[in-house]
């Protein structure tokens, strides 16, 4: 049974204020006669991620979207099916939020190690493990 867009109006408002609020840089438009969300996340991770992938492995939440599901010209977008409970909605939106916040702080730590260092050897605590690339960050 298709849910109606009365029921699922406020959580695309939702989602959108929270969107502007967690992830500026993702783009979304309240569309007129859908439940399903299209959101670009292109500025918000680089060119080239895979982003169900990235979602699934990072943040726990399964996501349909990328090139590979819609004909090739969905790269950077994600599409959200609001037609679940709010409080699901939030769950998975500050997942994805936490996941893209912890993979851009391991870029940074990365660049400087790199730009430091030149061998991507990473001084940080001893066994801590990158959130991004699974590499074991050892004490210098």
């Amino acid at each position: 049974m298709r849910p109606s867009l009365k029921k699922t109006g406020g959580r695309f408002a939702f989602v959108k204020e929270f969107l502007s609020r967690e992830l500026p840089e993702a783009v979304m438009y309240i569309p007129e006669a859908t439940y399903l969300a299209w959101v670009d996340m292109s500025k918000c991770l680089p060119n080239g991620t895979d982003l169900p992938d990235f979602f699934a492995n990072k943040a726990g939440v399964l996501l349909e979207g990328g090139n590979a599901l819609f004909v090739g010209n969905a790269a950077g977008y994600i599409r959200l099916n609001l037609a679940m409970p709010r409080s699901i909605i939030e769950t998975g939106l500050q997942r994805m939020a936490d996941a893209i916040r912890k993979r851009a702080k391991c870029h940074v730590i990365h660049q400087l190690c790199y730009n430091q260092r030149k061998d991507m050897t990473l001084t940080i605590k001893r066994s801590t493990s990158c959130f991004f690339c699974s590499a074991v960050l050892n004490q210098a």
